[in-house]
């Protein structure tokens, strides 16, 4: 599948996110058996990965970067992610086409007034 022409901002843009936590969907149905046994198939042949994103104490225009962003795609329409660690065997960083899986947050503590704590779900499509 051809990866999205929609980017998600650069690094440089929005520097490094201080979380970043994969997880596998189940993509298994079962169903129970009047004796006893469970039966399980795939769903389907493609195995998603949601990743959990922070991006903790960023400055507004980091944040309005982000901000700007979500804004531009909402939930519905998918983009390119490049993963900031995991590399293929060619060395390259590795994409993923992707889209928002619910609204980013943004909250602002009172004691640090020039900072915003970003957290986002982005999904594999």
């Amino acid at each position: 599948m051809a990866l999205p022409t929609l980017q998600f901002p650069s690094l440089e843009e929005c520097n490094y996110p201080s979380s970043l936590e994969p997880e596998l969907e189940d993509n298994s149905i079962r169903t129970d058996m009047q004796n006893g046994t469970v039966k399980v198939r795939p769903r389907s042949t493609k195995n998603r990965t949601t990743f959990n994103i922070e991006y903790p104490l960023r400055t507004f225009s980091e944040s309005k970067v982000l901000e700007d962003f979500y804004d531009e795609v909402r939930m519905y329409t998918p983009f390119t992610w490049t993963h900031p660690t995991d590399k293929d065997e060619l060395g390259n960083f590795l994409q993923y086409g992707v889209r928002f899986k619910e609204p980013i947050k943004v909250k602002q503590d009172g004691s640090k007034p020039f900072v915003k704590d970003i957290s986002m779900i982005i999904e594999e499509v």
